[in-house]
């Protein structure tokens, strides 16, 4: 998939924006293009691991531990949910990203790191 993405990146944007390899390789305040894994934190989606950690830690949950079967319908995530572009070596928040994502897709983006109070962020 990464060929892929950089070539379609030379076509898009030409030769002169550079293409990190790593997440991790990207210098603040640089023009460049990274490539990784976007997902949105689905802060509504039940996780059953959840469950049994909270039951574990607090007797009063004991048996609730179990979902309803109407638990995966609905929004699983809401619109201030972070956005985060990952690799092998490390992630990166995304800010001021405007469009609807499908967590999970391979991607390229074009970009600068700025520094904030939450680390480094797109």
């Amino acid at each position: 998939m990464k060929p892929l993405l950089i070539d379609a990146c030379k076509r898009k944007w030409g030769d002169t924006i550079p293409i990190v390899e790593e997440i991790r390789n990207v210098k603040c305040q640089e023009d460049c293009i990274i490539i990784g894994t976007i997902y949105k934190d689905l802060s509504l989606f039940k996780s059953i691991l959840n469950e049994k950690v909270s039951s574990a830690f607090n007797p009063q949950l004991i048996g609730t531990q179990f979902l309803p079967k109407n638990s995966l319908h609905g929004p699983l995530s809401q619109e201030g949910d972070p956005i985060i572009l990952e690799d092998s070596t490390t992630r990166i928040m995304i800010k001021d990203f405007k469009d609807p994502i499908v967590t999970g897709v391979v991607m390229a983006i074009r970009g600068e790191v700025r520094v904030s109070l939450h680390g480094l962020e797109w």
